[in-house]
């Protein structure tokens, strides 16, 4: 087999399993942390996922009037609309209540309160937005998806570009001290097999035939891995162009 194309084979088949293992290994679970923001003035999140009040209508069940008051086996009694004035308490009664609806609000949870200007809803009481379950996990789960395994990947790609580039460098290295030195060699073997007939017979076998080819191959194959290389390189600064398109490494 020409050496050319063994060694050149030699070399892809090492390029390709370094890279399979380095980008298949698995990737890493890094995800990104949910971070509280200040509510507004009038009461409102920059999101419209995000959090800061509680509609404890979401919730609410209808309420039942027993000995005169609303009664609720869990949470507190409320009507609805608001505003309207119902009977004194423990007077009240199915038939001279106003007709409007009665609900059993539930209690506002740990960290929330009755907001003040309508205590049909529950305001945190740290005044901050939070990122509600729904988008902390549509956000973490895009994360998983796209920027888990492309930041992942980006981190081996640059491992294996240096691998790779070290084992560029080490053949160009050996290679430009052969051609430093093969131009002398060629000229004293060419000079001295001139008038004996054992040197003008190595000469015309072993150097113009074996040497010189051999020579000629790792000329080749020198070229050939260069061309890989840049080649290589092109394909990773379009990998990087999509990955610094979608900021993934801010999520590091």
């Amino acid at each position: 087999m020409n050496i050319k194309y063994l060694l050149l084979g030699i070399l892809l088949l090492f390029f390709l399993i370094l890279i399979t293992y380095e980008i298949y290994e698995g990737f890493s679970d890094n995800k990104p942390v949910a971070v509280a923001a200040d509510v507004r003035q009038n009461k409102t999140c920059s999101d419209p996922d995000m959090a800061y009040m509680i509609d404890r209508f979401d919730k609410a069940t209808p309420a039942k009037i027993v000995d005169g008051y609303i009664s609720c086996t869990s949470g507190v009694g409320a009507q609805y609309p608001r505003g309207v004035p119902l009977p004194p308490a423990g007077t009240l009664t199915a038939n001279n209540h106003p007709g409007t609806l009665l609900y059993c609000l539930p209690v506002c949870p740990s960290g929330y309160s009755e907001y003040s200007n309508d205590n049909t809803y529950c305001v945190r009481t740290d005044n901050t937005c939070v990122l509600n379950k729904a988008l902390s996990n549509t956000i973490q789960g895009n994360w998983g998806h796209v920027c888990g395994p492309l930041y992942k990947t980006n981190v081996n790609l640059m491992s294996t570009m240096g691998s790779i580039s070290t084992v560029v460098s080490t053949i160009n290295s050996q290679y430009s001290m052969i051609n430093t030195n093969f131009p002398a060699f060629s000229n004293a073997v060419t000079l001295n097999a001139s008038g004996l007939a054992c040197n003008s017979y190595l000469r015309d076998t072993l150097f113009n035939v074996n040497i010189i080819s051999n020579y000629y191959d790792l000329t080749s194959f020198n070229n050939s891995i260069g061309s890989y290389w840049i080649e290589l390189s092109n394909r990773k600064n379009k990998f990087d162009g999509v990955f610094n398109s979608l900021n993934c490494a801010n999520y590091m």
